[in-house]
């Protein structure tokens, strides 16, 4: 029981991995006890729980979670216990049709990156000016995520400063011989972000180029992957994604 209640505690923070290790951990113990009724809790916490995790982070639990409040349901029926069974059967209920919804959900995403695609597609095609058409495509990006900001960074292999930036071309510090260039910087309001270098976290976007992966957490402030950045706690960031865009090359 310990190890489901870190899991949730470790979701709510938004450590989804560590919180997926901690469940795949408590499951095989409660297994081991051969008591129907220990391993019917287990199951019916641990599909609720991935319930959860499926609203969050989309679909890829969504069989787990069903999967084990079956088996929750199963093993109370086994173990005699009719508040047990009608309780996991609530659940199942529920998170049936929240597979159903989820389906629906899916769809619409994909036709929203459809609209998106053709959308871009359609200002490549008309915008003949590069930095307007950077602005544009960000705009439709902060649109599509629903984010308060967003920022084109761009790598600058030379390590050498711009010798006057402007606004959208400012030089943010890293530890590093090369430097980021936020080369577009734009707000939910479709306006340009002035001074963006007080605005981003430096250190999570180079987090992201070195690694070469994907950064998402719903709340930088209590991940433990951030909580030594000195700007994250400046800034106050909060839900951060950042996603390196790699060249063929």
């Amino acid at each position: 029981g310990g190890l489901l209640q870190l899991g949730f505690l470790a979701f709510k923070k938004g450590q989804f991995g560590e919180s997926m290790r901690l469940l795949d951990r408590a499951m095989p113990l409660f297994e081991e006890e051969d008591d129907p009724l220990s391993l019917a809790e287990a199951h019916a916490r641990a599909g609720e729980f991935l319930s959860v995790v499926v609203k969050d982070l989309g679909t890829r639990y969504r069989e787990e979670a069903l999967r084990s409040l079956k088996q929750a349901v199963e093993l109370y029926q086994r173990a005699g216990s009719e508040a047990g069974k009608r309780r996991a059967e609530e659940l199942l209920a529920g998170a049936r049709k929240e597979h159903v919804e989820g389906d629906l959900g899916a769809l619409r995403l994909e036709r929203d990156h459809l609209l998106f695609l053709q959308k871009v597609g359609r200002v490549v095609n008309s915008e003949l000016d590069l930095d307007r058409l950077l602005s544009l495509i960000m705009d439709m990006v902060i649109d599509l995520v629903k984010a308060e900001r967003g920022f084109l960074i761009l790598l600058d292999p030379s390590g050498a400063d711009t010798a006057v930036p402007t606004a959208e071309e400012v030089q943010v510090e890293v530890p590093s011989e090369q430097k980021l260039r936020v080369a577009v910087a734009r707000n939910i309001d479709r306006e340009t972000v002035t001074q963006p270098e007080f605005k981003i976290s430096s250190s999570i976007a180079r987090m992201a180029v070195e690694t070469r992966k994907p950064i998402l957490t719903r709340d930088a402030q209590t991940d433990g992957r951030f909580q030594k950045k000195i700007s994250v706690h400046n800034l106050k960031l909060r839900s951060i994604l950042c996603v390196p865009l790699r060249a063929p090359s």
